[in-house]
């Protein structure tokens, strides 16, 4: 095996073995029960006000040591930054981010949604498609490496960042409630800060179940006021502290594209009402995140498309977070 896939400093490990480990790791049911459970515990201890300030301070420190680092931007790219720094959320017509993996990737995309539209959906609310289904299909997993969007990311995060996976997900038209799922509003909490990249797989409108979020300073303040830690929150308690005609909804065409910050702005997937939506979900944080995504979603044929990845692509696929992340 190349020297090539090894990161640095590591030569104990390479990134073959790594995401093996991290597709057993989160197959493995007891193992996300035990990984959950100490998220928890490490959550509510970093919540006692001196451990949250002592963190919260050397989080800034990392921060700030690595801004020299960071990846210079276009002005196209710049103002994308921008505007997730000001609102979390930017949208965009996928043809318009010219990528070349473009074309494969939606042509992919079409027969998954294919499979999964053929699926039962018997009384469910939510359907994923199974992860395995991406291990023979490298063109989705290049689609989300695309070192544009890692450019991005990493201004955003402001730290070396680390590439989850991703989840195909139908949304089905149903009368079923789901108080605990990603229909309620919630913020994710695998990192400080959670990029997602949300790509429609059909067209969405208002009563298809578009992607709703709360903007980013009426967000802190709703933290604030609820003094809200984790969990879903229905329509009311949201109501509550802003107003419906504040709530900002993502609708577009097949292949709208939205980046968006998780981790500060509540959001949720709002239940469709006429037809299923299809979408797809990809994660990134920074390397040393609390707890992973769990998506095992990487190619089978990772040693065969190595050449295709730069070093910036193949440290993405680092967890350098041994306790908290890959290995519990």
């Amino acid at each position: 095996m190349s020297n090539t896939l090894k990161p640095p400093g590591d030569n104990s490990r390479d990134i073959i073995s790594h995401l093996q480990e991290l597709i057993a790791t989160n197959t493995a049911p007891i193992s996300r029960f035990l990984k959950r459970a100490i998220y928890k515990v490490r959550r509510t201890i970093y919540a006692i006000p001196p451990v949250k300030s002592f963190a919260d301070q050397a989080y800034a420190t990392k921060v700030a040591r690595y801004k020299a680092s960071l990846p210079k931007l276009n002005a196209e790219d710049q103002a994308i930054l921008e505007t997730l720094q000001k609102t979390g959320t930017f949208s965009i017509p996928i043809e318009d981010l010219q990528l070349e993996s473009t074309q494969a990737f939606l042509k992919t995309m079409a027969n998954l949604v294919a499979e999964l539209k053929d699926v039962p959906a018997k009384d469910q609310v939510l359907m994923d498609l199974d992860p395995g289904k991406f291990k023979e299909r490298p063109e989705v997993f290049l689609w989300g490496i695309e070192q544009r969007f890692l450019n991005i990311i990493e201004h955003y995060i402001g730290l070396p960042i680390y590439y989850h996976g991703c989840s195909l997900r139908r949304d089905i038209v149903t009368n079923r409630s789901a108080s605990d799922s990603v229909r309620s509003w919630h913020l994710d909490g695998e990192d400080r800060t959670v990029v997602k990249i949300i790509v429609y797989l059909n067209d969405v409108g208002l009563d298809g179940g578009h992607y709703e979020y709360i903007p980013k300073d009426l967000t802190q303040e709703t933290v604030k006021k609820m003094n809200y830690y984790l969990g879903y929150l229905d329509d009311q308690t949201i109501m509550n502290c802003v107003p419906k005609k504040d709530w900002q909804g993502c609708i577009g065409k097949l292949g709208t594209v939205i980046i968006t910050n998780t981790s500060h702005i509540f959001h949720r997937a709002k239940p469709p009402e006429k037809e299923d939506r299809f979408s797809i979900s990809f994660c990134y944080t920074s390397n040393k995140p609390p707890y992973s995504w769990g998506c095992a979603s990487f190619p089978e044929n990772l040693e065969q498309i190595q050449n295709q990845l730069n070093e910036k692509q193949r440290n993405v696929l680092i967890n350098k977070n041994k306790l908290f992340g890959m290995k519990l």
